[in-house]
C-alpha cells in the first residue's frame, strides 16, 4: 500500500498542499499510520517502523526507519509535540522517547529520554500521549 499526505506540512514533511506519496524505506510498503501534530509515524509491511515529520524532537521530510531492539514488536503507536510512546505486542510493554519536561512519558522523571525505552514491561494493553501527559492500560485499568 502507498501512503498520500496533503496539507502545508511546515515541520519536516513533504512540503506541498496537494498530494505528495510518501515512499517507505527499503523499498516496503506500509500497513498503518500514527499520526501527531507535527509528524507521523508508519509500520511497513516488512514489519518495520519509520517516522516523518516533526517526531521525538527530531525532524525528518521523508521516512527515516527506526532500529533497535527495543523496537521489535511495535503495533502501535502514539505520536505527541516532541515525543513518541509505541506498544509492543510481543511483551506487552510500553517504548517511549522524546521531550519529557511534563513527565509525559511516564518513567517518573521529568528529563527527556534520547533513545527508544522500554518502560512498563509485560504490563501494557494500550498507550495515548498527550504532548502533556499520558496514559497506558495496564493491568486491566488506566493509569
Amino acid at each position: 500500500m502507498t501512503v498520500r499526505c496533503w496539507g502545508q506540512n511546515a515541520l519536516g514533511g513533504p512540503r506541498s498542499l496537494g498530494f505528495v506519496t510518501v515512499t517507505a524505506p527499503a523499498a516496503t510498503g506500509w500497513t498503518r499510520l500514527f499520526g501527531g501534530p507535527w509528524g507521523v509515524c508508519g509500520l511497513t509491511d516488512a514489519g518495520g517502523l519509520a517516522c516523518w515529520g516533526q517526531v521525538a524532537s527530531e525532524s525528518r521530510s521523508t521516512p527515516v526507519a527506526l532500529t533497535g531492539p527495543e523496537l521489535a514488536g511495535v503495533t502501535d503507536a502514539s505520536v505527541a509535540y516532541g515525543s513518541i510512546c509505541m506498544l509492543r505486542t510481543t511483551d506487552n510493554s510500553r517504548v517511549c522517547w522524546g521531550g519529557n519536561t511534563s513527565r509525559q512519558l511516564g518513567d517518573g522523571t521529568n528529563l527527556d529520554i534520547a533513545n527508544p525505552k522500554v518502560l512498563d514491561q509485560g504490563q501494557t494493553a494500550d498507550v495515548a500521549l498527550s504532548s502533556y501527559f499520558g496514559c497506558a492500560i495496564r493491568g486491566g485499568g488506566v493509569t
